[in-house]
């Protein structure tokens, strides 16, 4: 690299083309601290309470909605079980009523025949 310069960029030294030197590379900085005071960009910076804080709602939402998930899961299950029961009991019902009305019918039409 012809005309490298080291200078100083976050804390490191680094090699960056001539262009870029120290005094640019502060002015920069100074720029961005002053727009940064002046509300023109806003302060990425929160402190760990913040964000501890919003953490624990997202979870708390996450948790909510999860438990409210399995909560409809577990009624369809049980609206599931309960049609396959009544199902089955309407099943056994219908076959013992043809079975009962299959008896009346053996016994007063059938039998008296012979």
């Amino acid at each position: 690299m012809s005309g490298a310069k080291r200078i100083i960029l976050n804390g490191r030294n680094s090699l960056l083309p001539g262009a870029l030197t120290r005094k640019t590379n502060e002015r920069r900085t100074d720029r961005a601290i002053q727009a940064v005071n002046e509300g023109r960009y806003k302060q990425s910076l929160e402190d760990d309470q913040t964000i501890a804080r919003r953490l624990t709602r997202e979870r708390k939402l996450i948790f909510s909605v999860s438990l409210r998930i399995k909560h409809n899961f577990r009624q369809l299950y049980y609206l599931i079980a309960l049609q396959h029961t009544l199902s089955l009991a309407l099943h056994i019902s219908a076959y013992g009523y043809l079975r009962l009305c299959f008896c009346c019918l053996y016994f007063t039409c059938i039998v008296p025949i012979f």
